[in-house]
Order: structure tokens, then C-alpha cells, then sequence
């Protein structure tokens, strides 16, 4: 409290609450507190965890209805100057409240005084350390820096940095897709103070993290999206693994980008903001041409390593191609190893009836069914049916495979090279099988081996002389806007992943409707770019226009519905047409387009829950 005269005045301090309502409230303290620092206030019946933003307006001290905090939680701010205007950033970027973006920020599940755990120790350096002195040079005056090359060449790349940024007194976040991709990079980080964080951890412990980073006890904090909002402090580095990872969005609201976020703290705190990735995705190509950011590529020497091969002309058996059938049968005889990638496991994918064309599909999640060995198999809900004789519909003995899955490729080239060990990684298999698979190739005692996505797994490629994808245009078939983007990103990745000093194997692709994108794909050809930029620019996508989803719920969704529409017409460039926004259990949902850099707002509406998010 203060002493105005004879008068013992208390503080008053403004707070954001996590609660999707927009605005501060005024609270009085008996000791002062710092904005950033987190207190207990009375908010109605509840007790609830705010963050304090400033000094409430003292002509406002009087009102009697003013209440105390309960207490203070904090002593001094996790919450930086920083990220509080960052909080203001989030506010308005997506479409929530500042006290639902100070909860992101910090979760109020992080209660009660950080403890004292053991502090981070310096990691050992581990294994031959990657070269730095050929590398390009980081572009002068740029806050974000976009990277792509080889996995070897990313390395060298952002230990260099890592370096010069922690030799200058700074910290470092190192944001990786999932958890298990640290290992990869523990080799870089020898020598520094390194802590891992991660929603695993205590709440205690992880409030003990971020109070250890910020106080300069931790060199690099690396983990998932949510480290992005560690206390960075001034001249920081940010560093973003696989920026086009779809793990990098957040699930629920509101649903932050986390490059979206890493490019702000890197404006605001005078930092700098390095993404990787196998290549750029259209959104960061289009900011390098604004002059927004810049890119850094590895120089590629060797590109003849890399085969399209378009099966309208060459034709397909079982899924394989003359061509990839030659070049199998070659490697093998020199002794090497082939794994081929399909993204469709079984025998088939699909079991269809003849007559009537009716699919089977799952009954709790209706995804279609894969045909494995003698059941049928559900991938999302891992469950296995029994093969009906007869067709559930039409009652006819018409069911039949449709389909090649990877067990059937693997039966075909079986027969083809009969002297060789051939496995096909099943849709079916647990955690340990597939493990076992991955290790028995990587001694060698598998030939060939058709896989999924989990290929990755394996660390050892120089005995691979051929990787194989059987079908490039698995992501085109849905009516997925992004679909020739994410192919484009994910051949590309593969090209930077099969680089010589990781694996000198040829990499050949099979595709059957895109032979133009796979080509730029594997040349790194930027007319796919310039392309993608003209059609979204002509129909009106990102990097062009922000596509919303309104959702809206409650017992007067149908009028509030009504009411936005009439409202928003004229100020978007584009809003779904009514039929599929009628109210349903989940409300009502309207999609629509706005120009990239308009303010949107909906005025809150009584009887109707109002939300929008983002389309990624």
C-alpha cells in the first residue's frame, strides 16, 4: 500500500483474465506488482489464475466495488515486456482475447512458485562435428532467414549461428516437430547449457525452466511450439526444424502459427528468426520476393541422382514401373539395397463390391477399410474385421480387392527376384515389428523393403542404393488447395534427405498426373513458385487473402448467422454460399476470404458463441 496523507491507499493493478472476453479489469493490491507477473483474483463465484498488464487508472482507485487479489503469484515477471506486446500482436492476429493469449503464452496450469530444480548442465560433444568453414553467409540486416539443403549442411549452418549467437551474451530457441528429433541434433548443441522443454515435464519444472532461461542459467531451450514463447530476451535466436510441419499449428484456440509467432518476437526483441526445411513453402517464397525475408540454399553439385519416371508412358505392373523394375534387378546385383515408399499398406486398399459399387468403410470413424491378409483393417481406429462373403447392400458375392498395398507389391517382387529378401512393412503392425523391420534392413538382412512413412526411422543408409517413390500423387486426389504445395515440400525434403553424404542412392519417383511438379520438385525448379503465385493470386488464396472460418453456436446461431452474413457482405472477397451453413449440433459455420492485411471484426451477439479461426 501507499500513504497519501493521513490515508493508507492500496495499488491498483490492470489484469487480463483467460476468458473469451475482450478487455482489462481493474484490481486492487496491498503490495505492488509487476506487469507480466501472474496473481489469484475473485472473478464472480471462481478463483482464477490473471496476468497482470500495468497500473490500473488511478482516478478509477475509489469505486467501491473494486476487489482484491487474493494473492500474487509471481515475484518477479516470467511474462517480458516482450511477450506482453506480443500478447497485444496475438490479440488481433487471432481473433482472441489478450488473456487467451497470455494464457498460451504462459499457462495458467503453471501454478505456484517455480522450485528449484538441478540446473542444465553443458552437453557432451558427440560424434565428428559438421564443417562450417565453406558455408554461405548469413544475409546482413535480415530478422528472418529461410534455409533448405541437406540435413548435413542444415547442421553446419545452424551451429555456426548457434555460436555467434551465444558468444554474444544471447539465447537460442530451438523449436523442433516432435520431441524424438532432438536426439538428431544433440551433436550440434555440445558444449552449451541445453534444457529440453515440453508438455511431459512438471508444471513446476517447466516454470523452473523458463525462469533459468531468462535469467541466463540456459544457453538453448529446444523443444515443441510451445518454447516459441520462452523469455527470449534481446538479441535471441530462434531456430524452426521442418517449418512446414503441420505440428507447428496449434489444435485448439486460438490457433497460432508458430512462424507467424517467431517472426514477430524476432521484430520485436531485435532478434533474428531461422526457419529449415527441405524448401520453401509458397507463403515464405513470396515474402523472400517482397524483400520481407531472406533465403540461404545449398549449392547442389549432383542432381543426375534423380529420376522421374511417368508411368502413362512407360506403364505399371503391381504398382512397378519397367523402369523401376530394371533398376531394382540392377541394384540388387551389385549387392545394394532398395526400399521403395507407399503410402497404401495391405493387400489392397479398399474392398469393393462388383455389382453394386459399394464401399466398405469403418463404422466408428467411416474411413475407408484396407484389405489385410485375410481381414480388414481400420488404420485410424486400429481395429480388424472379418472379409464378408456377401455385399452388406445388395447382399451379392460381388466383394472384390481393389487396390495395390504394399504387401501385394512385395508378393510381386518376390516372384520377380526370388533369390532376394523381401518385406513389406504391414498397415498392421505394432510399434516393436516395425522397429524390428527397420533394424533388420539397416544390417542388411532385408533386400528390398516396402515401406510407409516410418522409412525415416532408419539412420543407416550406405548400403541403399535405390529409393523409390511408387506414387507421388497420393496427396492430389483430395480436393486439398495446398495439395501440389505439400507434394512439392515433401519430394523436395526427400532430396535434401537422400543427399550423397547421407545416402548416394538414385532416387526415383513414379508419378502419374503431375510429371511438371515432380520434375520441379526434384530440379528445385522456381517456376513451380511463380506458377502457384498466379492461380492463388487469380482465385484469391494465401499468400493473397486469409480464409476464416466463423463458427458460431448457441441457441441463436440461425439469427446471429443471418446477421453476420448481412454485416460482412461487401467487406470480404469471398463467403461461402448459405447451404452449408444451416444450424446443426455444432452450430453453424461460414467460410470466408479477406484481403491479407484488413482488420476483421464481429461484434459479439447476445444467445450466440461466436469464434473464428484461421484455414491452414
Amino acid at each position: 500500500m501507499t500513504v497519501r496523507g493521513d490515508k493508507t491507499v492500496p495499488y491498483l493493478i490492470k489484469v487480463c483474465l483467460p476468458i473469451p472476453v475482450r478487455g482489462s479489469f481493474d484490481y486492487l493490491s496491498d503490495e505492488p506488482v509487476a506487469a507480466g507477473c501472474r496473481v489469484l483474483v475473485p472473478f464472480g463465484s471462481r478463483k482464477i489464475i490473471a496476468s497482470c498488464v500495468g497500473e490500473g487508472e488511478g482516478n478509477n482507485i475509489e469505486n467501491p466495488k473494486l476487489k482484491k487479489i487474493i494473492k500474487k503469484i509471481d515475484d518477479e515477471p516470467i511474462i517480458t515486456g516482450e511477450l506482453l506486446s506480443l500478447s497485444l500482436w496475438m490479440e488481433k492476429r487471432y481473433f482472441t482475447t489478450r488473456g487467451m493469449a497470455l494464457k498460451m503464452i504462459l499457462p495458467t496450469e503453471l501454478k505456484g512458485k517455480a522450485r528449484n530444480f538441478k540446473s542444465a548442465e553443458a552437453l557432451p560433444f558427440r560424434g565428428e562435428l559438421p564443417q562450417t568453414a565453406s558455408l554461405p553467409d548469413m544475409p546482413s540486416g535480415a530478422k528472418t532467414v529461410y534455409v533448405s539443403g541437406s540435413r548435413l549442411f542444415l547442421k553446419a549452418f545452424l551451429m555456426r549461428e548457434i555460436e555467434k549467437t551465444v558468444s554474444s551474451g544471447g539465447r537460442v530457441i530451438f523449436l523442433v516437430p516432435v520431441m524424438s528429433e532432438t536426439a538428431e541434433f544433440e551433436d550440434i548443441l555440445g558444449g552449451f547449457r541445453v534444457a529440453r522443454f515440453n508438455s511431459s515435464l512438471l508444471p513446476s519444472h517447466r516454470h523452473s525452466i523458463l525462469r533459468d532461461f531468462r535469467d541466463g542459467k540456459i544457453d538453448v531451450i529446444i523443444g515443441t511450439r510451445s518454447a516459441v514463447f520462452a523469455p527470449l530476451g534481446k538479441n535471441g535466436l530462434i531456430i524452426m526444424i521442418g517449418a512446414e510441419k503441420k505440428t507447428y499449428i496449434e489444435e485448439q484456440h486460438p490457433r497460432y502459427s508458430t512462424e507467424e509467432v517467431s517472426m514477430q518476437r524476432a521484430e520485436l526483441s531485435g532478434g533474428r528468426f531461422i526457419a529449415s526445411g527441405g524448401a520453401l513453402t509458397v507463403e515464405q517464397f513470396y515474402r523472400v520476393k517482397r524483400g520481407q525475408a531472406a533465403a540461404v540454399h545449398e549449392k547442389e553439385e549432383n542432381k543426375s541422382r534423380r529420376v522421374m519416371c511417368d508411368v502413362n508412358e512407360d506403364g505399371v505392373n503391381f504398382g512397378v514401373s519397367p523402369m523401376l523394375l530394371k533398376h531394382i534387378g540392377k541394384t540388387l546385383s551389385e549387392k545394394k539395397q532398395v526400399l521403395l515408399y507407399s503410402p497404401r499398406g495391405g493387400w489392397a486398399t479398399s474392398y469393393v463390391c462388383g455389382a453394386c459399387k459399394f464401399v466398405m468403410k469403418c463404422e466408428k470413424c467411416s474411413r475407408r477399410l484396407y484389405v489385410s491378409r485375410f481381414n480388414l483393417y481400420c488404420p485410424s481406429c486400429k481395429k480388424s474385421f472379418p472379409l464378408p462373403e456377401r455385399c452388406p447392400r445388395c447382399r451379392r458375392k460381388k466383394m472384390k480387392n481393389r487396390g495395390i498395398g504394399r504387401a501385394l507389391v512385395a508378393s510381386f517382387l518376390r516372384k520377380q527376384f526370388p533369390g532376394n529378401v523381401i518385406r513389406a512393412v504391414e498397415i498392421e503392425s505394432d510399434a516393436s515389428e516395425k522397429i524390428r523391420d527397420y533394424a533388420n534392413y539397416e544390417k542388411g538382412s532385408i533386400d528390398a523393403l516396402i515401406s510407409g512413412p516410418g522409412f525415416a526411422a532408419i539412420r543407416d543408409w550406405s548400403k541403399t542404393g535405390l529409393f523409390a517413390v511408387m506414387d507421388a500423387d497420393f496427396l492430389l486426389y483430395g480436393d486439398d488447395w495446398r495439395a501440389e504445395e505439400k507434394t512439392y515440400l515433401w519430394l523436395a525434403s526427400l532430396c535434401g534427405f537422400l543427399a550423397p553424404e547421407n545416402a548416394n542412392a538414385l532416387f526415383l519417383v513414379q508419378t502419374r498426373i503431375a510429371p511438371e511438379l515432380v520434375r520441379a520438385a526434384l530440379s528445385g525448379d522456381d517456376s513451380f513458385y511463380n506458377k502457384q503465385l498466379d492461380i492463388r493470386r487469380k482465385f484469391a488464396f494465401p499468400p493473397f487473402a486469409r480464409i476464416l472460418k466463423i463458427k458460431v453456436s448457441g441457441k441463436s446461431a440461425a439469427a446471429a448467422c443471418v446477421k453476420i452474413r448481412k454485416d460482412i457482405e461487401g467487406k470480404v472477397l469471398e463467403i461461402s454460399s448459405d447451404a452449408p451453413s444451416m444450424p446443426s449440433a455444432g452450430g453453424v459455420e461460414i467460410r470466408v476470404k479477406v484481403p491479407p492485411d484488413d482488420t476483421f471484426e464481429i461484434e459479439p451477439m447476445r444467445g450466440a458463441s461466436i469464434t473464428i479461426e484461421e484455414e491452414r
